[in-house]
């Protein structure tokens, strides 16, 4: 008995002969290669088109809520850094701190609400909750609207019967100043415009005149050219003068700041005495 057997196609001699060219990733597929087209759209923005390129690994921190905002940044590139940023280093691991800068712009209500804002972060059950306390940094020329807006903060704290406490520091920066390295503001260095486009009707007039502007222009271009430092025996024989700049901080908190009371130098304020004698009357005791 025959058995049938099956043969299967030859392939055709021409499809054989025929190089068939290697798929390159990345490239655009044909509409038919895909039953579901996506748009254009998803296909710029969709997250397929960087899974081959990129391939990104997530990775898991853990840190403590207050360690982003309580750690003093120590390229801080504010001008009172240098003043606050001794001060933050010995009361930031028990406190959370909040600085604020005053500057003459600075609107004082504002200022207020964040400081009050802040200094409610305290519980007295919970110590997983840092204290809040708010430190306010002037120049002199503002020191009045920083005392202002401590005295608003201290007010409000006393209305609600609440106790408040206040740490006054004073300090000051040396800037030295170089006059040398200053721009001269005199008035013959740079003619008026007016001045320099007069010119004379006669021929020689007209020449001399040229000259002149051609000097006058030299001499401004390097009035303009950046003025070089002063070499080491220029600055020992005309030194820079020092220029002292004076600082107010003042720091507000809802308990005492231990650290800061072994300090030098700072002034201590606050209505502990107050509050404990008015609860005593509300109590019917008698101190």
């Amino acid at each position: 008995m025959a058995t049938s057997q099956l043969i299967p196609p030859t392939p055709n001699l021409q499809d054989t002969m025929r190089p068939q060219p290697p798929a390159l990733p990345g490239k655009r597929k044909f509409p038919s290669d895909d039953i579901t087209p996506t748009s254009s759209k998803k296909k710029r923005t969709g997250p397929g088109r960087l899974e081959g390129r990129f391939q990104t690994h997530p990775q898991t921190t853990t840190s403590s809520p207050s360690s982003s905002s309580a750690t003093p940044n120590a390229t801080n590139a504010s001008p009172f850094a240098q003043i606050y940023n001794p001060i933050l280093e010995k009361i930031v691991p028990k406190y959370e701190v909040k600085a604020m800068s005053v500057i003459p712009s600075t609107s004082i209500s504002k200022h207020v609400d964040k400081a009050l804002q802040h200094l409610g972060r305290f519980s007295a059950w919970d110590h997983t909750v840092l204290p809040g306390v708010v430190l306010l940094c002037a120049k002199s020329a503002t020191s009045n609207k920083l005392i202002t807006i401590a005295e608003l903060v201290r007010r409000r704290i006393g209305e609600s019967e609440q106790k408040w406490y206040q740490y006054n520091i004073l300090s000051e920066t040396v800037v030295f100043d170089d006059p040398r390295m200053q721009r001269p503001a005199a008035d013959d260095d740079f003619p008026s415009i007016v001045e320099e486009s007069y010119m004379e009707v006669d021929d020689e007039g007209d020449r001399q005149g040229n000259k002149e502007n051609v000097a006058d222009g030299a001499a401004a271009d390097e009035a303009y050219f950046e003025t070089m430092r002063p070499i080491i025996h220029e600055q020992a024989v005309d030194p820079a003068k020092p220029r002292y700049k004076a600082h107010m901080t003042v720091l507000l908190s809802r308990v005492p700041l231990e650290e800061l009371r072994v300090l030098t130098n700072v002034g201590t304020q606050s209505n502990e005495q107050h509050i404990d004698d008015m609860r005593h009357r509300k109590n019917g005791m008698a101190r």
